[in-house]
């Protein structure tokens, strides 16, 4: 349960640092009617965090602290999934730092001398950037519950098969084999590239499986521990009234992210649930190859010959290009209604480039991209122009963007350090700029500029 307000958390052990930030913030925090929390002890902040994450919308850590510093802190609460923005302080900015700062999700880094303005402004950025996230989060689900096929009183599972979309044969084919798939409680391995809606698909199995009433529990195994997989697993298991045991599938999101200690723990509860014939069915999905994770002993053998019992195959978008038109035509009436704008036609050279772009972001990265559409754009019928710079250019320029031969395979990295580049040119390489035409925060395009040796 969200809060309607939630807090502003600070960490730092100078007590003096902390009280001058929260008369700094007083303002901000008036305004917005937030309340602020303070600790001196990391530890404990961590606590707080881990019993109400959706209690907070911006967290600001200072950087050296006793017993955990502000980026063990950080590596302890950062997830894929979250929607608090972390703000890290430090007294004096170093390399170390910076690099450290470039691997991980904070919004932003600050020295601690910067002057009030300067830290009202990136928390007043940061909030913003949280209440954008955690409102288009809650409307796209709204609207997608209203535009799936069938009736909108269905609930986000029982949708998940209509909101499959697309008319090729290799969609149908792979409808087809959830359809098959249901009808087992084997595991399943759900394989396929980051965007292509793996989570749908194992909804959509869950859902033609006919346990509309029994428990889907989702795991996200990059942001797990030990104490929350054993709590998980343990409420798979819950009795009913009647002592029966109530059937539970559990979906591991990305589980080569599993650390080795976590595979062990997963290891000897699937053989808890085939000694006792428990009624718990696993799914999982990855988009890395765990054959040959097992084969560099990142990735247990037992366990993957475990998980892959069954296995579907999400294709790429590339593979499914029949399906971009109805793609587009579903998130461009999703996205008009969202963003309360008139209903958009486009033209030929629009769905040409459509079709012909590469999408290493798959069906994700095409639906963002027709929302960034929606909301910048005023033409009743949209053009190539409309189209975001990275996408336009695609096989333009020979440096950056290359028409990939038939037979030849770019990897997902290299198409969005294109578009990274593409977009630093268009802003005449302001970062801020360039970041929100990406549709990302700040920190993220620094980031993504040091992983990819960007200058």
């Amino acid at each position: 349960m969200r809060h309607k307000n939630p807090k502003v958390l600070v960490i730092d052990d100078d007590k003096h640092y902390l009280n001058f930030l929260s008369k700094s913030l007083s303002p901000f925090l008036f305004t917005n009617q937030l309340e602020l929390v303070m600790s001196e002890d990391p530890s404990e902040a961590y606590d707080l965090i881990e019993k109400d994450p959706n209690g907070f919308s911006v967290i600001i850590t200072d950087f050296q602290m006793p017993n955990m510093n502000g980026l063990e802190l950080i590596q302890k609460i950062e997830r894929e999934d979250r929607d608090y923005q972390i703000i890290l302080l430090t007294g004096k900015l170093d390399k170390r730092i910076t690099e450290s700062f470039l691997h991980m999700n904070i919004f932003d880094l600050l020295e601690k001398s910067a002057k009030v303005q300067k830290i009202l402004e990136s928390v007043s950025q940061a909030y913003a950037f949280y209440l954008n996230k955690l409102d288009r989060k809650s409307r796209i689900e709204t609207y997608l519950q209203k535009f799936s096929i069938g009736s909108s009183k269905k609930s986000e599972i029982e949708n998940s098969f209509d909101r499959i979309i697309g008319d090729s044969l290799i969609i149908k084919s792979v409808l087809d084999t959830i359809v098959k798939i249901s009808k087992s409680e084997a595991a399943c391995l759900i394989v396929g590239e980051s965007g292509t809606g793996k989570e749908l698909f194992a909804k959509a199995i869950f859902q033609e499986a006919g346990r509309i009433n029994q428990k889907f529990i989702v795991i996200h195994s990059i942001a797990l521990d030990k104490a929350k997989l054993n709590s998980i697993l343990q409420e798979s298991l819950q009795k009913r009234k009647n002592s029966e045991y109530s059937f539970s599938t559990l979906y591991f999101d990305e589980v080569s992210e599993l650390s080795k200690d976590l595979q062990i723990e997963l290891i000897n509860f699937l053989n808890e649930v085939s000694l006792k014939k428990l009624p718990v069915r696993i799914l999982a999905s990855t988009n890395k190859d765990l054959s040959l994770l097992v084969k560099n002993h990142s990735f247990r053998e037992d366990l993957f010959f475990r998980l892959n019992v069954l296995q579907l195959r999400i294709p790429p978008l590339r593979e499914r290009k029949e399906d971009i038109k109805p793609l587009l035509s579903f998130y461009l009436k999703l996205y008009s209604e969202l963003e309360k704008k008139s209903l958009k036609n486009y033209n030929d050279e629009f769905l040409k480039k459509f079709e012909s772009y590469y999408w290493p972001g798959n069906v994700r990265e095409l639906s963002n991209t027709i929302h960034r559409i929606i909301l910048f754009t005023n033409n009743d019928t949209l053009k190539l122009e409309d189209i975001p710079f990275e996408i336009q250019t695609y096989n333009v320029s020979p440096k950056s963007f290359v028409e990939p031969k038939q037979d030849e395979t770019i990897p997902i990295s290299e198409m969005e350090k294109r578009s990274i580049v593409n977009a630093l040119n268009k802003t005449n390489n302001n970062k801020e700029k360039a970041a929100r035409l990406l549709g990302i925060s700040r920190a993220s395009i620094y980031r993504k500029m040091k992983e990819y040796s960007i200058e």
